[in-house]
């Protein structure tokens, strides 16, 4: 009487040949080659400016939420200033209150990512604008404008700021604004010659 064969080992087929599973290395190269050809032709569609201003963006506006945060949890006003010469943002905790920078306060700093820049675009989200950084509710602390965040939740007022990068040629503009009342922010795009918010 003939042996079934185990459950563990393949079955031969007729004339000796094993059925196996998988593919050959010529299979797995072949599509590998198709894969990179078709990412070589998606690549040069993508915009990386445009993903590189909404990465600063996201930069600008953690630093505002942190701020925010800051100033209700520990009952202080905290100062953010913009560094448009050297594209960066200072955060200062203003442990007494005064608008100065005093000794023994915390400062930290953060740069904004390679190839963004503080800059005017040709129109702001509001109108007219002549400066990187402006509104009611900035001054000037240590030479630098600067946007208070209060205790109560609030901003010292309102306040725009403007972020570009070159794609080609042509600038891209990303926009930041902070609402007075509540101290959030809300940030827009410029595709074209006009402004669109991106979300709160």
């Amino acid at each position: 009487m003939r042996q079934p064969y185990p459950a563990s080992r393949s079955r031969p087929h007729r004339g000796g040949a094993i059925r196996r599973g998988g593919h050959t290395l010529v299979e797995t190269l072949i599509v590998m080659a198709l894969m990179a050809a078709l990412a070589g032709m998606a690549m040069p569609r993508l915009n990386y400016v445009s993903i590189r201003l909404d990465a600063n963006v996201r930069v600008v506006r953690a630093v505002f939420q942190q701020a925010w945060r800051t100033a209700v949890q520990k009952q202080h006003d905290v100062l953010v200033s913009v560094d448009t010469a050297g594209q960066r943002i200072r955060m200062h905790e203003d442990v007494n209150n005064d608008g100065l920078m005093t000794a023994g306060e915390r400062i930290t700093w953060r740069p904004l990512e390679e190839g963004a820049a503080f800059d005017v675009p040709p129109a702001g989200v509001n109108g007219p604008v002549t400066a990187a950084v402006l509104g009611t509710g900035v001054r000037t602390v240590a030479s630098l404008p600067t946007i208070t965040f209060r205790r109560n939740g609030a901003a010292g007022g309102d306040a725009e700021i403007y972020i570009s990068a070159t794609n080609r040629g042509l600038k891209e503009w990303r926009a930041v604004t902070v609402a007075q009342a509540t101290g959030r922010t809300e940030w827009f795009r410029r595709p074209d010659a006009t402004w669109r918010s991106g979300g709160i």
